[in-house]
């Protein structure tokens, strides 16, 4: 679980670099939020998986 959110900060954090490169200016700007916002994607992903995950095992529980 650690290595996948690793794996998609790592990912978000070179398109938004990428994205921001395009002028040098703005990458300074833009790099901070870039990485908060990378960093919430990858948290919220992972506690949204979580969930979906609990939500299934609950569901096939009751289902036996």
């Amino acid at each position: 679980m650690l290595l996948m959110l690793r794996t998609f900060f790592y990912t978000n954090l070179i398109l938004w670099s990428q994205l921001s490169s395009k002028s040098l200016s703005m990458l300074s700007i833009s790099f901070l939020p870039s990485i908060l916002r990378s960093f919430l994607m990858a948290v919220m992903s992972v506690m949204f998986h979580q969930q979906r995950l609990i939500h299934t095992s609950v569901k096939s529980h009751f289902d036996k």
